[in-house]
């Protein structure tokens, strides 16, 4: 199990003839998915960017299109991130 999206790139950059991802799936709370409880997903995308205040935010999409955000600011907008680094794409693992 991966727990951190430095991991999770550490591992992607990893892969040789041996070891080869396929398939990643992000579980995410009830805060961030917006549903009763906690939800398993298969995810297609992963970028960090920085907000106003320099910190750290990932963005998440995953296969059904929903996109979510580990900021805790009210009214927060992906569109304010500075430093925009993809770490993960599901499209470009398939086609290896």
């Amino acid at each position: 199990m991966i727990d951190s999206e430095p991991r999770l790139q550490q591992v992607l950059i990893a892969q040789d003839e041996e070891t080869i991802i396929t398939d990643v799936q992000v579980v995410t709370p009830a805060h961030m998915n917006g549903t009763q409880g906690w939800r398993m997903e298969a995810l297609t995308k992963v970028t960090l960017g920085e907000d106003q205040h320099e910190c750290v935010v990932c963005l998440l999409e995953v296969e059904t299109g929903s996109k979510y955000h580990s900021s805790h600011q009210s009214g927060f907008s992906s569109e304010v991130l500075s430093n925009l680094r993809p770490i993960y794409n599901a499209n470009m693992i398939r086609t290896r």
